[in-house]
């Protein structure tokens, strides 16, 4: 499947790397494909073609990859795209990237050895999971992400949860009504977050947690801007990464995907270092209303090093599940253990395309007053 000569739809980043995955594997790279002409005719050495443009004797026969890897592109609209142009031979990244993922590095969900959906029904993790999701989008959602990521559900690429992401009639309706909320924003990037829960409800205390010194600008350049909008908010940023250690790591990543990196070094290409603390350690008394975690990868551990903050709030709680490609299952799965018993209903929605940005939402069951 890789060691034949083929041409790249795309040529971003992630087109770029895996032109040069493939090389290195004994295969070839005739050029690249995008749908509008590029102001460059060449990248990295391999012409840059439009559907127009391609040779008549690559059309037909000739493979073609998918090396579009993002949340606004859905899949099952670029197979159209591809198939309309002539070309049945696609190969799209969960068929290449387990062949190819030393190279490739991680890759959100993408999964060196993906699981197919009888393989998880046998387990006994996914059956515990299936027994507390709460409604059957929540179950439905759980099984199309295993299958589209399997390549067995290519139109779910587009589906898209009606709710919206973090506040919504599941988070809002169970949030405080007759007072101000405290947030706790784990992975808090540049503010955007806590610029969208004060448009819902009034907020007072906020703890924003931000490692990357990029974001970190933009989030405290935008506070003063919030409380003025705001009375009576009350932000607190951190300019340190969350973990269930004590310790310093390398970040890599930008943007929204700034994140902690374990033991790379900077040789690696991570450029910065952060401290790295649980959160109860350095907040050992704080409650919250609503907590939101997505921290690219590293939520487990953030989970671990709050469980005092996460049972003495019994907060609302959304957690980020596509960052690595078993939190689908063990995340929630480590909530449940994690808040000890504590009354909770849970949920998962979609929010963007192709398997991005799945949250789980796990809700406090409250004794009515």
């Amino acid at each position: 499947m890789i060691d034949e000569k083929l041409l790249i739809f795309g040529a971003g980043s992630h087109a770029r790397k895996l032109a040069v995955s493939l090389c290195n594997k004994g295969g070839g790279v005739h050029g690249f494909v995008t749908t509008r002409q590029s102001p460059l005719h060449e990248v990295d050495g391999l012409p840059v073609y439009t559907w127009e443009t391609i040779p008549g004797h690559l059309r037909g026969e000739c493979p073609i990859a998918c090396g579009i890897f993002n949340r606004s592109d859905a899949y099952d609209k670029l197979n159209e795209i591809i198939t309309a142009n002539g070309f049945r031979r696609i190969i799209w990244p969960w068929d290449y990237y387990p062949y190819l993922h030393h190279d490739l590095g991680w890759c959100y969900w993408l999964d060196p050895k993906p699981r197919l959906l009888p393989l998880w029904e046998g387990s006994e993790d996914y059956h515990k999971l299936i027994s507390i999701l709460a409604d059957s989008e929540s179950k439905q959602i759980l099984e199309r992400v295993i299958a589209f990521r399997a390549g067995l559900d290519i139109r779910f690429a587009s589906y898209i949860s009606s709710d919206d992401q973090y506040f919504n009639t599941l988070s809002l309706n169970a949030l405080p009504a007759n007072r101000s909320i405290t947030f706790l924003d784990v992975g808090a990037y540049n503010g955007d977050t806590l610029e969208s829960l004060v448009n819902h409800v009034h907020v007072s205390n906020s703890v924003l947690i931000e490692p990357d010194q990029t974001n970190f600008k933009l989030l405290i350049e935008k506070l003063p801007r919030l409380v003025r909008q705001h009375p009576g908010l009350r932000p607190l940023a951190l300019p340190m990464g969350a973990g269930d250690l004590l310790g310093s790591m390398w970040l890599s990543g930008e943007g929204e995907a700034a994140a902690v990196s374990g033991g790379v070094s900077a040789d690696d290409g991570a450029s910065r270092f952060t401290t790295i603390a649980p959160l109860d350690s350095i907040m050992p008394a704080e409650t919250f209303d609503f907590i939101k975690v997505d921290v690219e990868g590293h939520d487990l551990e953030v989970l671990r090093g709050m469980q005092s903050i996460l049972c003495r709030s019994h907060a609302v709680i959304a957690i980020s599940l596509y960052h690595r490609p078993l939190d689908l299952v063990h995340l929630p799965l480590a909530m449940l253990e994690l808040l000890d018993s504590l009354p909770y209903k849970y949920f998962i929605r979609q929010h963007m395309y192709n398997s991005f940005d799945t949250v789980l939402y796990a809700i406090p069951v409250r004794e009515k007053s």
